[in-house]
């Protein structure tokens, strides 16, 4: 039973490595399900074991005993209890313990990565970590070759098996560390024999090499920003106590940090020079200032995650315990700042920055335990004598640390992160093995039965909820997708999938909001189509009441009934304003949902309040160019097209790119042009016809025909026919 379950662990190394192309998130719930099932299974056969081993029984026991022994597991433990607690506290209950798909976190997420840092920690001695390093720079050569397969075909920032350039870098990152570690472990005074000393020293030495190379291909600065802040702390920590282990050592720390002084500088005064502009990686890291748009949507959301912990607006409760896992998106809506429409419109579920996140999810209690557990875990290392391994996990520690304050974690970093914590949290250091631990004792007055009584309780609890929670919303989704994909009539999809909108799992919010999307794209006016679309709205009514603090749900749902009343069913425009303005009260500064409100309002032929809406929308930050667009579009629906004329042209001033992406921006032009054109006004009908041009490439061959007959004054009949 040991030997399995230590292999099963062992297993996780190639987490980053697993994908299924079948579901919504390819590259997060094929992870989720295999490390669910692989530390669930573990558990359960742990509970086996001791049960029929009195040896084994009495050393797991004394394992735990040495591990409540330990300050930084003991700080763990109480930040995944503040994680739970802030359960009990969240406006969404329900996503806060369950997490959703896109994450695969959530309490119960969280539960089964920090079951890996215990399992860890009690079945592997050193030599299976050796072995869990050696698969991990495995699985890193396998992450390398995909991502200079999809580099050398053209793709931007490739990804691997990760699914986002930046965690890739990240597990690069862990890769690293794992190759220091073994090329320690086969040293030269280590007893292996010497081929094998050479064979891993030199794999670890290619493999660094080919992680760095694939860090600078993905070109993530945060990591960047980490690796150097890293070996900064290592040349410091070297510096001030390498020289209780050798003269030189403080020599070599002190000269690398003259370097890092002396070359900082120079990056920092030149970063304009186009020399940085031709090297990898550093091009970005030399774009970085206060007027780009990643940066100033980092600051805004920092503005707004302490807003959200302002205990006089929101009540000491949430300032203490947070607004729950997997609530940060509702605090956010509900203190967003206009400001950052200006740089970025996408819906922000995390304050990009992993301290932030805690602070805002888990509160202050749950953040002094994270930075608590960050602490001791650096401080357990820089009091360790300099080595190879203290220096290894310290570079990484910093590292990750530093990168994580520009994201957050995800599935695939928990491991090499919960992998980190579990090596500082046993004097791993200078060699020592678990074994070192167990001079550390508690009281024995812990009956062993007793703690294999709880793990096996523990072991049966989580292949259950992996069961219950995880395997039937996977093939909820797997289904699902599958039959959504033949070819069938609106009155046989209605029929059909029904059977995946039961048990109602965490899942159901993504197939529900993928079903009613759906049902938008195929209504063209037909009755079944018609009664599709009412069936997906009562679907998506019902994650609403379930969790009803997502305005995303709301928007969606209204987007729906906006659909009927295009079709001629105008009854329905009201239902939509009720579902825009629920959405508004989630969220009211946030301008997109204010648009839909506006425009629905002018289908309903109340211009009046339209406009107040924008008036009020703009009045928030009028840097937003989406918000003049839509305000051009109030003025051309009725006739006002000199006004119309000016609001676009402000847009496209503020941010062209931001017009062209605005759904039915080409429309507006275009009606523009059309008027311009029969009006004879060369000089804005030249303007409209470019602005259509830029939003709609694909017409510029007629576009320039126009053109043609402006410049030559011909003013020849144009059927503008849309």
């Amino acid at each position: 039973m040991k030997s399995i379950s230590r292999f099963l662990l062992l297993l996780l190394a190639f987490v980053p490595l697993i994908t299924s192309k079948s579901l919504f998130f390819p590259f997060v719930s094929g992870k989720v399900l295999f490390v669910q099932g692989v530390v669930s299974t573990v558990f359960l056969l742990l509970g086996i074991a001791m049960m029929r081993s009195s040896v084994f029984r009495k050393e797991v026991v004394e394992r735990l005993k040495t591990l409540f022994s330990q300050k930084i597991f003991i700080l763990t433990s109480l930040f995944l209890f503040f994680v739970g607690i802030s359960v009990l506290f969240a406006p969404d209950m329900y996503r806060a313990f369950f997490g959703d798909l896109e994450r695969g976190e959530g309490f119960l997420g969280i539960l089964y990565f920090f079951g890996f840092y215990v399992l860890a920690l009690v079945l592997f001695e050193w030599k299976h970590w050796i072995r869990f390093f050696q698969l991990t720079m495995f699985s890193g050569v396998a992450l390398f070759i995909h991502e200079m397969v999809q580099f050398l075909g053209g793709q931007e920032r490739p990804s691997s098996y990760t699914g986002n350039a930046i965690y890739l870098a990240v597990v690069f990152l862990f890769v690293i560390l794992s190759s220091l570690l073994v090329m320690h472990e086969y040293r030269k005074d280590s007893g292996y024999p010497q081929a094998l000393k050479s064979f891993w020293k030199l794999i670890s030495t290619l493999v660094i090499f080919i992680s760095l190379f694939g860090i600078i291909v993905t070109e993530t600065r945060g990591v960047m920003v980490g690796i150097l802040g890293g070996l900064f702390v290592v040349a410091l920590y070297v510096y001030i106590k390498g020289k209780h282990v050798s003269p030189h050592l403080k020599k070599i720390g002190g000269g690398i940090l003259i370097l890092f002084v002396l070359g900082g500088g120079l990056f920092f005064t030149m970063r304009d020079a186009d020399v940085w502009k031709t090297i990898p990686g550093l091009d970005r890291l030399s774009q970085i200032t206060f007027d780009n748009a990643t940066v100033q949507t980092r600051l805004i959301a920092i503005g707004v995650s302490l807003d959200a912990m302002n205990p006089v607006k929101n009540g000491w409760d949430t300032f203490l315990f947070g607004w729950g896992q997997e609530n940060y998106h509702i605090a956010y809506n509900a203190h967003y700042n206009p400001e950052y429409f200006v740089y970025e419109q996408a819906w922000f579920d995390r304050a990009h920055n992993k301290v932030l996140d805690v602070l805002v999810m888990q509160g202050l209690l749950g953040f002094l335990a994270y930075m608590g557990m960050w602490i001791v875990a650096l401080w357990q290392i820089i009091r360790q004598k300099v080595s190879m391994i203290s220096s290894s996990l310290l570079f990484f520690g910093v590292a990750y640390f530093i990168q994580n304050l520009f994201v957050f974690d995800s599935v695939v970093t928990y491991i090499p992160f919960f992998s980190f914590i579990a090596l500082a949290t046993l004097p791993l250091l200078h060699e020592k093995r678990f074994e070192c631990t167990l001079t550390e004792k508690l009281s024995n007055h812990i009956p062993s039965w007793m703690v294999t009584g709880k793990v096996g309780v523990v072991g049966l609890f989580l292949v259950f909820s992996f069961i219950a929670w995880t395997v039937v919303p996977f093939f909820q989704v797997k289904g699902y997708i599958s039959f959504t994909r033949g070819e069938m009539s609106a009155s046989e999809l209605s029929e059909g999938v029904k059977e995946y909108f039961t048990p109602y799992t965490y899942a159901q919010n993504v197939i529900r909001t993928h079903f009613i999307g759906n049902a938008i794209d195929i209504y063209e006016g037909k009755e079944s189509e018609k009664q599709l679309l009412l069936q997906a709205i009562e679907k998506m009514k019902e994650v609403t009441s379930v969790e009803p603090y997502n305005p995303r749900y709301y928007v969606k749902i209204g987007e729906a009934y906006e659909e009927l009343g295009k079709r001629g069913l105008v009854e329905y425009y009201s239902d939509a304003e009720e579902a825009f303005r629920k959405a508004i009260e989630l969220s009211p500064q946030r301008q997109d949902v204010q648009y839909a409100l506006a425009l629905n309002l002018a289908r309903q032929d109340r211009y009046d309040e339209a406009f107040e809406v924008m008036e009020y929308t703009l009045g928030l930050e009028e840097r937003v160019a989406s918000g003049h667009f839509v305000l051009s579009t109030l003025h051309a629906a009725q006739g006002e097209f000199e006004k119309a004329f000016e609001e676009v042209k402000e847009g496209m001033e503020l941010n062209p790119a931001q017009v062209k992406n605005h759904n039915g921006s080409d429309i507006v032009v275009y009606t523009l042009l059309e008027h311009y054109y029969k009006e004879r006004n060369k000089e804005r009908a030249l303007e409209a016809a470019d602005w259509l041009e830029y939003i709609r490439p694909d017409r510029k061959e007629g576009l320039d025909m126009i053109r043609e007959y402006i410049n030559s004054g011909e003013w020849r009949d144009v059927q503008f026919v849309g």
